[in-house]
């Protein structure tokens, strides 16, 4: 090039009388890319490694520059700044208790619907991380601007309960692969890294759910024992549920139930929310024999009474359905069993009775019925599920399990 730009100098002054600067040609302006474009941008297998130091450890996670760490006044949380070497960090937040994955995300919705219009909503993928759920979503957003709408990309993900649970986000078209990869890495390292704390977990799953075939949410099922033998159950599960391209219905719902020491239920708490607004707030108490009292509040209104289970010792737990599936039922001793259940979220004031057959699709799948409701589930070598489906209109919820740790004791 350099050669060529000289030759031509020359040509000129031999055939202008004086000499004329020739600058050369400048190259035409990249012609500006489209969202669909800035999308597909990724980034490198690796953007680098950095020491972050979290006051109480230290770990190495994936940054191409220092990281900022900025901890809560208050000590709700810890903010972390990411460098991934483009025009803006990773934005994640630690914190030191389980949290809602349905409200964190439906409240970032609403803080993005309050500045900007939302254009979509879509769910990219419910992943396992570290023994427990992770999710990832992104919205496509509209901004007013002098020369019209501007649209921009904001990618979350959540890790509800790792151990050391975190919210992450980045505002910035494209790089959906390499901030679900860095988001993971951070996770990951930070729940190896996390002390083990609370009672000790013997049994516990993850299983994710999709409606027609596709990703919704999860369901965490986990036997823990305290040292002094007392043995609780906990479900845990949230649903993504789209209601348009724009908007979503986020619930989160946690079962705790307490077992006594013939795996009877002294006490079992269901609470519901919906975009992080409580709904339900129910607990039912053992009182002996058949007899339990239930109190709390349903759909805003306060709840009170007794009521009594058929059954003569009162609720039996999962682990005594289990075997009682496995023993009895999958093995033609019995036809059917009837398996009563508190599910407040169906009624607050009395049990729930299913009725559970062997379906003739499986040798290990069960229907349990009740007059509103059909649930289909394949259960494992134990008696607990493995993938359950439950016809809701013309719509099929679907649970497949995707880790199992320990066993159902």
């Amino acid at each position: 090039m350099r050669r060529i730009l000289v030759a031509v100098a020359v040509l000129v002054c031999s055939c202008t009388k004086d000499p004329v600067e020739v600058a050369p040609p400048k190259p035409p302006a990249p012609a500006p890319q489209t969202l669909d474009q800035l999308i597909e941008r990724e980034l490198a297998d690796s953007v680098g490694d950095e020491l972050v130091d979290l006051g109480t450890r230290r770990v190495k996670v994936e940054a191409a520059g220092p990281v900022e760490v900025k901890p809560d006044a208050e000590k709700k949380f810890i903010e972390l700044k990411l460098p991934i070497g483009t025009q803006l960090p990773v934005q994640c937040f630690l914190y030191p208790a389980p949290i809602d994955a349905g409200a964190t995300i439906a409240r970032a919705i609403a803080q993005v619907k309050s500045r900007f219009t939302i254009a979509s909503i879509r769910l990219v993928a419910v992943e396992v991380v570290e023994r427990a759920p992770a999710l990832f979503v992104e919205l496509k957003y509209l901004v007013d601007a002098p020369a019209g709408k501007q649209a921009g990309l904001l990618k979350l993900a959540v890790f509800p309960d790792t151990g050391s649970p975190v919210f992450c986000l980045h505002d910035e078209p494209g790089y959906q692969e390499g901030f679900q990869r860095i988001t993971t890495r951070l996770a990951s390292i930070l729940a190896r890294s996390a002390p083990e704390t609370g009672p000790l977990t013997t049994y516990r799953t993850v299983s994710i759910d999709t409606l027609n075939g596709v990703p919704v949410g999860f369901d965490t099922v986990r036997f823990t024992k305290t040292d002094d033998g007392v043995k609780h159950i906990a479900t845990v599960s949230t649903l993504l549920l789209p209601r348009s391209a724009t908007e979503w219905m986020a619930q989160d719902s946690a079962a705790i139930s307490d077992l006594d020491a013939d795996g009877i239920i002294s006490a079992r708490r269901v609470i519901a929310a919906t975009n992080g607004e409580l709904q339900l707030n129910m607990l039912a108490t053992h009182n002996g024999g058949r007899l339990y009292t239930y109190a709390g509040t349903s759909s805003g209104k306060e709840l009170s009474g007794t009521f009594k289970t058929k059954g003569a010792r009162g609720f039996e737990s999962d682990v005594l359905l289990g075997r009682a599936l496995k023993n009895e039922l999958l093995t033609d001793k019995v036809k059917q069993l009837e398996v009563e259940q508190y599910l407040p979220d169906l009624t607050p004031l009395a049990p729930t009775m299913f009725v559970a057959r062997r379906a003739a699709s499986g040798p290990r799948v069960v229907e349990l019925t009740t007059p509103q409701l059909k649930i289909v589930t394949t259960v494992d070598e134990n008696g607990d599920s493995e993938a359950t489906d439950v016809q809701l209109g013309t719509f099929v919820l679907h649970s497949a399990r995707k880790f199992i740790e320990g066993k159902p004791e």
